[in-house]
């Protein structure tokens, strides 16, 4: 299931590499991982929420995607509530994201939304999720 990475390899377009000086968009989802590890940064110019993560944050989302097994993209992405990869695409592309979860427990429904941005963004970027699915909105 790579629904995560078509995804974002969707929302992303040649200008988004341009704009971090990557001069064309990767031919795959595969390639755009490559990208984002070999991009891995602490991302000091995101907020998740309308707040800046602390150190030791920023420090655990830059040390989780230094971490990422790549031979496992196939096998899907379990997005969370301060996803390291969003927080990243925020910080390389210069993009806000709406991430959009429809969610259930026994007895309750829910609906959340967590905002990702770029001090600086450039264009905003949605996408929606449920339990067992990630796409662009």
């Amino acid at each position: 299931m790579t629904c995560f990475w078509d995804s974002l390899y969707s929302a992303l377009k040649t200008e988004d590499f341009q704009a971090a000086g990557i001069p064309k968009k990767p031919r795959t989802t595969r390639d755009l991982l490559d990208v984002l590890v070999s991009r891995n940064r602490i991302c000091d110019h995101v907020t998740v929420n309308c707040t800046f993560p602390t150190e030791s944050q920023k420090n655990e989302l830059y040390d989780w995607i230094r971490e990422y097994d790549r031979s496992k993209i196939s096998d899907g992405h379990w997005t969370g509530c301060c996803d390291p990869f969003l927080v990243l695409v925020c910080e390389v592309f210069r993009v806000a994201v709406r991430h959009f979860y429809k969610g259930a427990l026994p007895g309750f429904d829910f609906d959340t939304v967590t905002v990702y941005s770029h001090t600086n963004f450039r264009r905003v970027v949605e996408f929606g999720a449920n339990a067992s699915h990630f796409f662009l909105r």
